[in-house]
């Protein structure tokens, strides 16, 4: 399932998140410094772990997202993918230039991470850490929820 469509439009965002995620229990210390996700706050993991899905005809390596009922218009998902480092740009033609970086550091390559903001969410592109993903995983999170509150300082 290619997700490039939706992921920018709150209502369908939350309408996938709903139709193709479940609950999952929270983590303990423990668990959060082996899991993937264990800096940011997720509530949700994948119904059909077996299901391909796609962003921008990349493959989606791994895939977690935050919902709360109780705030139904706030949202945030994480999608990791391999992306070559001279392929990052690729996001620029979808979402035009990010908001964080530079003309001439974005043309020379010289960014850690891309940030834009499309239709009231942040759009964040960085590497990820995930030790079990080659160094070319990034992780896109995507989400209209305060940063403060997704990595638990607030």
């Amino acid at each position: 399932m290619e997700l490039s469509s939706i992921v920018t439009h709150e209502k369908e965002t939350i309408r996938f998140v709903k139709n193709h995620f479940q609950d999952v229990k929270a983590l303990d210390d423990v668990e959060k410094v082996f899991h993937p996700m264990g800096l940011v706050k997720f509530n949700k993991e994948l119904k059909d772990k077996g299901r391909k899905y796609t962003i921008f005809g990349k493959p989606i390596d791994l895939f977690f997202a935050f919902y709360d009922e109780k705030e139904s218009d706030k949202y945030a998902i994480y999608i990791i993918l391999d992306i070559p480092r001279n392929e990052l740009k690729m996001f620029s033609k979808i979402w035009g230039h990010p908001e964080n970086v530079p003309t001439e550091d974005f043309v020379s390559g010289d960014f850690d991470s891309q940030i834009w903001r499309k239709n009231g969410a942040d759009v964040i592109v960085g590497r990820s850490f995930v030790y079990e993903y080659s160094a070319d995983s990034q992780l896109i999170q995507i989400s209209n929820i305060k940063l403060a509150i997704l990595y638990g300082i607030e």
